[in-house]
């Protein structure tokens, strides 16, 4: 053997700064990522939960009808305190006692706003305490959060002095609706059928401003199949209309007027161009009125007749 050979040894390499320094930019710019989807992720939770809570709101409220009777002829009462009844079968009506009680006699668009009576055969509208209890979700309740987090959260009461009368809710959602008398194939009306539908709000103001609630007519209609392309005319104001909103068209062009709502695709308020979904639009430009109520989040509608009677009586 040669004893003067020399072996070498290997030794392992490291990791060089500029391979660092990349492996930390990737590893920032997925966390980055991962970071935006994060208000996008909560909006998109918020956006379910209001859709959820509409939902329920608007099958309690075909119950609710259905049981209070407010399918009935003697049950609707006008923004003065008298009896309304309808000039004649093909008119329509919007059931809103919330607005009522509060505003007095009002209109949504041309359509009559009714209260209805606090019981049957009873003399008054429904106060507005009282429209409260009915026409507004109270599912949403409200908690005191606790110093410690260990602790549990303290249900909250509306109370009367120290007396608990019920559990405090947010009370964001509201709802109303409108009667129409259903249109055949034909165009024309039919005799006895009318389209209930249902109007879920969420946070809606009562207080009467064109901010709040306005009518605004129609400048041009590029598309009315399955909805459709509307511009808006110049009397349109900056109004808080979103993605996912419902809006109500009015048709002046036959007899009786068409009233229909749409769910908003979008909306430029710059331009005024405002895409709905929806059914086929029959209108022209010149006969169409779009009524904005700010804060509808969802429509449900079903065919119905009208009562002339209690359902419970024999």
């Amino acid at each position: 053997m040669n004893a003067s050979r020399k072996y070498k040894h290997r030794h392992p390499s490291g990791v060089s700064l500029l391979e660092v320094m990349f492996a930390i930019g990737v590893v920032a710019i997925g966390l980055l990522g991962v970071a935006a989807l994060l208000p996008i992720a909560g909006q998109q939770v918020g956006m379910a939960h209001v859709a959820d809570m509409a939902s329920v709101v608007g099958r309690n409220a075909f119950r609710e009808i259905d049981i209070r009777g407010y399918k009935r002829l003697d049950m609707w009462i006008d923004g003065t305190g008298n009896a309304y009844t309808p000039p004649n079968a093909t008119t329509a009506f919007c059931i809103d006692p919330l607005y009522v009680a509060t505003n007095g006699a009002s209109t949504l668009g041309n359509m009559t706003r009714v209260n209805v009576r606090a019981q049957a055969g009873g003399t008054t509208g429904l106060s507005l305490a009282e429209a409260d209890l009915i026409f507004r979700s109270h599912d949403e309740l409200t908690f005191d959060k606790p110093d410690e987090q260990l602790d549990p959260a303290t249900q909250k009461y509306v109370t009367n002095g120290t007396t608990e009368l019920r559990r405090e809710d947010e009370g964001r959602m509201s709802w109303f609706a409108t009667i129409v008398p259903k249109r055949e194939n034909d165009g024309n009306t039919s005799a006895d059928l009318f389209t209930l539908s249902v109007v879920v709000a969420l946070n809606r103001p009562l207080t009467p401003s064109a901010e709040n609630e306005a009518t605004f007519g129609v400048s041009n209609i590029r598309s009315s199949v399955a909805g459709g392309d509307f511009k808006l005319d110049a009397s349109f104001s900056q109004l808080d209309v979103r993605e996912g909103n419902w809006v109500m068209l009015i048709g002046n062009g036959s007899t009786p007027n068409a009233y229909r709502w749409f769910r908003v695709v979008a909306m430029n308020e710059a331009t005024r161009d405002l895409t709905l979904y929806g059914g086929d639009w029959e209108y022209a430009a010149n006969n169409t009125q779009v009524v904005v109520v700010r804060g509808v989040v969802a429509v449900f509608e079903k065919t119905i007749r009208l009562e002339t009677s209690s359902l419970w009586a024999y």
